[in-house]
C-alpha cells in the first residue's frame, strides 16, 4: 500500500506540472531600479537590464543613490521617453506584468503618460494614454492599474518605452521605482 500511494504522489505532482506549465503558470521577479549602477548620466544598467533617457531638458538626468532612482528635470514643457531593454547577454526578451513609478515631490506635474512594448520578433504593444492628476499636493505614483497593460499580458518583449511629459518648470522629476517581469528568455544564439 506504501508503494502505492507513493506512485499516486509522483502522479499527482507531475499533473501538478504539467497543467502548471500548460496554462503558464510561472513566477514573476521585481526589479528594484534604485539598486541600479550609475548616477549623472543618461544610462543606467543592473546585470539584466538597462534604462536609457533622453529627451527632456538634461544630458545627464539620472540621479540614484540613497534608495531612489529618479529622471531629474529642470527644464519645463518637455517630453521624455525612458527606455528599458534587456542586457542580451543574460536575457532576450521577458513578459511586462507590472510598472511602479511616482513623481519625485508632491509639487511635480506629469502628463501624456504611456508604456510602449516592442515585441520580440517585431511589432508594439501600447497601454492607455492618460493623464495625471493637475498639481494636487501629493505624489503621485503610476502603476500597471493606471496604465491598462492588458495588450502586455502573455507578451515576449525586448524592450519598453515610458513616455511622458512634464508640464512645470525647475525640477519636474520622475521616481521610477520598479518594475515586474515574467518568462525571461535566455539569449538568442545565432551560430
Amino acid at each position: 500500500m506504501n508503494h502505492s500511494f507513493k506512485q499516486l504522489q509522483f502522479i499527482g505532482v507531475l499533473l501538478l506540472f504539467m497543467q502548471s506549465y500548460a496554462f503558464g503558470i510561472t513566477s514573476s521577479t521585481t526589479i528594484s531600479i534604485p539598486t541600479f549602477k550609475g548616477s549623472k548620466t543618461n544610462t543606467i544598467s543592473n546585470k539584466d537590464f538597462k534604462i536609457t533617457a533622453t529627451g527632456g531638458g538634461m544630458a545627464k538626468p539620472f540621479i540614484v543613490g540613497g534608495g531612489v532612482a529618479y529622471v531629474a528635470d529642470n527644464t519645463d514643457n518637455l517630453d521624455w521617453v525612458v527606455t528599458f531593454s534587456s542586457n542580451a547577454s543574460s536575457i532576450s526578451s521577458f513578459e511586462l506584468i507590472n510598472v511602479n513609478f511616482s513623481e519625485f515631490l508632491n509639487s511635480n506635474n506629469h502628463t501624456d503618460l504611456i508604456l510602449v512594448g516592442y515585441v520580440l520578433g517585431g511589432g508594439i504593444v501600447c497601454s492607455t494614454l492618460f493623464f495625471s492628476p493637475e498639481n494636487n499636493g501629493e505624489v503621485d505614483i503610476f502603476t500597471g492599474e493606471d496604465f491598462g497593460m492588458e495588450d502586455f499580458e502573455g507578451v515576449q518583449l525586448t524592450s519598453f518605452e515610458f513616455r511622458f511629459h512634464s508640464r512645470l518648470s525647475g525640477g519636474e522629476d520622475m521616481e521610477l521605482n520598479s518594475f515586474i517581469v515574467a518568462n525571461p528568455q535566455p539569449p538568442i544564439n545565432e551560430e
